[in-house]
């Protein structure tokens, strides 16, 4: 159940930071972006995590990964050539390595020194 919550901070940091790094201006790719992004960050601990604060840290912190990229790598990428259109590959590869390599370790690191885990 909390990681609707992390679903809807992450769209709304990725509204939110898409429109402080780009001038003012959001569409309609921040939310499917945001959505994706905040779903493959929390899926490395989706099991695990059980507190709602953790879940909004870590949706927050995905949208703004992924506000950040559609604004200045998704435009550096396809200057050229139109490698990604849609913008996905960004944001979907770089939460899920933050996710699986950072989000996960820190949270069960924390768990583990507050005794949450089982042995």
């Amino acid at each position: 159940m909390n990681v609707y919550f992390a679903l809807t901070a992450s769209v709304i940091m990725t509204y939110l930071s898409s429109a402080a790094f780009g001038g003012f201006k959001i569409g309609v790719r921040e939310s499917l972006v945001g959505v994706l992004g905040g779903g493959v960050m929390i899926s490395a601990v989706a099991s695990y995590i059980n507190n709602i604060g953790g879940c909004i840290a870590v949706g927050a912190f995905a949208g703004i990964v992924s506000g950040l990229w559609l604004r200045h790598g998704f435009p550096r990428m396809n200057a050229n050539k139109p490698y990604d259109p849609l913008g996905l590959t960004g944001p979907i590869l770089i939460n899920s390595f933050l996710g699986g390599a950072g989000v996960a370790p820190l949270l069960m690191g924390a768990y583990k020194s507050l005794g949450l885990l089982p042995n």
